[in-house]
């Protein structure tokens, strides 16, 4: 799947695998791994860097147990943030580094993240699927 193909892509560099998961991965790296493409019909990808956009009314809540007014809610329906939290749940210790690279990339996340951390850690640790629990 995506984030393993990033971490593979990356040579282990955790840095550049949540780089590659967050801009895709560029054409000839890693083995000949092409950038994931849109689905037809489907808006280009958000980038966590980017201010979420209006939540739309088929959008499914929170998971992870978090309130859907919390400040990172937002994440439990994006996709870089699915495959981070997916990258994490495999690799537990990859955590402070990619912390870090957030922070250095966009320090308004970083902020919500530390000011939220209890909704962080339930999104972090949430099942895929399983809405929490």
């Amino acid at each position: 799947d995506q984030a393993q193909a990033a971490l593979r892509a990356a040579f282990g560099n955790s840095d550049r695998a949540v780089d590659y998961l967050m801009n895709g991965i560029p054409a000839g790296v890693g083995g000949g791994a092409a950038a994931p493409a849109a689905s037809p019909g489907a808006s280009a990808p958000q980038s966590m860097d980017q201010e979420p956009d209006e939540p739309s009314a088929d959008a499914a809540p929170p998971s992870g147990d978090i309130a859907a007014d919390s400040p990172l809610a937002h994440l439990s329906t994006n996709p870089n943030f699915l495959q981070l939290r997916q990258v994490v749940q495999q690799n537990p210790q990859l955590l402070p580094s990619l912390l870090q690279q957030l922070a250095e990339r966009n320090p308004g996340l970083a902020q919500s993240i530390n000011e939220n951390q209890e909704d962080f850690y339930h999104l972090i640790n949430a099942v895929p699927g399983g809405g929490g629990g």
